[in-house]
């Protein structure tokens, strides 16, 4: 097996290899049942949920299918709902034993659908805003929804009672920027302030971007707007938070010094008595075992470069995409978590006929984006960096969309379990919260039903579950030559359930 990250021993712990079962349970359904789309959503001992749509419209509207299944994976029930004609996926959220789903028209209509896992029944509040908007954040919180999108280049915010079915909307704006500079760049609730924050980024230029952080009460009703790097001389490239009491948080992300998309250290920050403290910044490659992914001998010409660019007083930086985690609280600490990538592309040859005559071109074209490894690093509430790590991770799926791979399956008050998975296998890391990796585990392949199957294809999630379980759920081509009561060759949607030794 093709290693898919190396790995290295911090101070004196000693690595332990250990095995993840595959095999505690498993469910396969064919692609060709007459419904698409598989998704699944975990409820923790209640079990889970797997939606799909129907291929062809039943009566003029497409099908749309709850399953429930039970934590051994047994089929329990289902619910169907008829899509209405023009209606589109827009979010999904959980929040407690409910599934939410926004769906909307191009004309602005929209159907929040609530999925009870424990009734299996389904309830939806029906609405209509001013316009379409393009969703790109969806919460729910105690009762309320919150949605952000933009149309026609400006940003709104809206706020749905999911008991009365009232609606409050507003406009994103800030003072002294035009509407159609100012985008969202995250969207969370903190349970301990009962507000929403939406963190802005206002394009003043081309090089200097401003960043907000607003807050919203739970009725979406705006309360402040928190300027976030005024007085700093470096950019922000995203921001998450978490709160530390009725009144206070903590504020994470990423910056960069230069242009670009991408961001060279990571920061941290606080708020004593509302008021927005000085944050501390931290360069990727100061931090402890950040280019530990990279073959020796790079690493040791980055530390040379590194020396010489000291020596004449000026700081070496690499910059990075980073997808960011929400902060995990750490008992009075906290924990940092993000995973770096960088695109790909692949030359093609294209061919055109003008008048006739042949003109062949080669173009670049976006082939994905290529993760490397991932950061984990804890802060005090101060915002002072205690320590970090970093592990390599080097999946062969290379999605086309920012997304993130890893998943807590477990933390206790001691340690921190890792895990993420990648074609047919599953990894996971743990750490105490000291920074010392204190096991790495790496499964089994994740095999067809009998065990002659050939696993020729495969792209799975991993997500934690309840207890030790976690569900890993993908797509499979197998091949088998030797059962005679399956097929030769099938293609499956499968659901595993997993459990750690």
């Amino acid at each position: 097996m093709k290693a898919l990250f190396f790995l290295f021993t911090l101070l004196s712990s000693i690595t332990v290899i250990a095995q993840i079962k595959t095999s505690e349970n498993r469910i396969e359904i064919e692609l060709k049942d007459g419904y698409n789309s598989e998704k699944v959503y975990e409820f923790g001992g209640n079990g889970f949920v797997m939606t799909s749509q129907s291929d062809k419209p039943v009566d003029g509207a497409i099908e749309y299918r709850f399953q429930r299944y039970s934590t051994d994976l047994t089929f329990t029930d289902e619910y169907l709902f008829s899509w209405p004609k023009g209606f589109v996926e827009t979010k999904s959220f959980i929040e407690g034993d409910v599934l939410y789903k926004l769906i909307m028209n191009r004309f602005g209509k929209y159907s929040i659908l609530q999925y009870n896992i424990k009734t299996g029944g389904l309830t939806q509040i029906d609405g209509d805003l001013e316009h379409s908007i393009s969703v790109q954040f969806f919460e729910v919180a105690n009762g309320h929804a919150l949605l952000a999108g933009y149309y026609q280049r400006k940003w709104s915010i809206t706020n749905l009672d999911l008991t009365s079915g009232t609606m409050n909307t507003n406009d994103i704006l800030v003072e002294g920027i035009k509407a159609k500079r100012v985008g969202v760049s995250n969207l969370q609730y903190v349970e301990k302030s009962q507000s929403f924050y939406v963190s802005l980024a206002g394009n003043i230029s081309r090089k200097t971007t401003k960043w907000y952080l607003y807050q919203y009460n739970l009725a979406g009703d705006f309360l402040r707007a928190m300027p976030m790097n005024e007085e700093i001389d470096k950019q922000l490239k995203s921001t998450t938070i978490a709160g530390l009491d009725k009144k206070d948080i903590l504020i994470s992300g990423t910056y960069s010094t230069n242009g670009g998309s991408s961001s060279t250290g990571l920061y941290m920050t606080t708020t004593v008595d509302g008021e927005l403290q000085a944050a501390n910044f931290y360069n990727y490659i100061d931090l402890e075992n950040f280019l530990s992914y990279l073959p020796e001998r790079t690493q040791a010409r980055i530390e040379k470069k590194k020396e010489r660019m000291a020596g004449r007083g000026k700081e070496l930086e690499i910059s990075y995409n980073m997808a960011i985690h929400d902060i995990i609280p750490c008992g009075n600490d906290y924990l940092f978590l993000g995973e770096a990538y960088y695109p790909t592309y692949r030359t093609e040859t294209r061919t055109t006929y003008v008048n006739g005559r042949p003109t062949t071109t080669t173009v670049q074209v976006f082939d994905g984006y290529q993760y490397t490894h991932a950061l984990i690093a804890k802060f005090n509430k101060k915002g002072e960096l205690l320590w970090s790590q970093c592990f390599k991770m080097y999946p062969f799926t290379k999605p086309y969309y920012v997304k993130r791979f890893i998943r807590i399956a477990d933390q206790t008050q001691k340690s921190i379990k890792l895990v993420f998975a990648d074609g047919n296998y599953i990894y996971g890391k743990e750490f105490d919260f000291d920074g010392v990796m204190i096991s790495d585990k790496t499964s089994t392949q994740i095999n067809g039903s009998s065990e002659n199957d050939n696993v020729r294809v495969a792209a799975s999630e991993v997500s934690y579950w309840y207890d030790n379980y976690f569900l890993s759920y993908g797509f499979q081509q197998i091949k088998n030559t030797k059962d005679e009561d399956v097929k030769r060759k099938r293609t499956v949607f499968f659901v595993n359930k997993i459990t750690f030794e």
